[in-house]
């Protein structure tokens, strides 16, 4: 739960996206003989729980829908520009 916690961006450590390349959370312990308990999960859980200001402030792409509509507005505008100052130019 801990690793959808931070995969779903809950924890705002990250965006909301799947770590596929990650290794489940508690392997290095499983793997040494000591699993964790529950109550060592629940503790991580309480620990990298974020609060909503936090979550919000680490999900940039809610902040900057506008960033790729403006960039292709400029990317057509400033050429549009330029030839119709050539034109009149001419």
């Amino acid at each position: 739960m801990l690793k959808a916690d931070i995969d779903s961006g809950r924890t705002g450590d990250k965006i909301p996206h799947g770590d596929v390349g990650a290794a489940p959370l508690g392997t290095c312990e499983e793997t040494g003989g000591t699993p964790p308990t529950p109550q060592d999960v629940k503790l991580a859980r309480t620990n990298e729980a974020a609060s909503e200001r936090v979550q919000k402030a680490a999900n940039v792409h809610e902040r900057s829908k506008w960033l790729v509509p403006a960039s292709i507005g400029v990317l057509i505008a400033f050429p549009a520009f330029f030839g119709l100052a050539m034109w009149l130019a001419r």
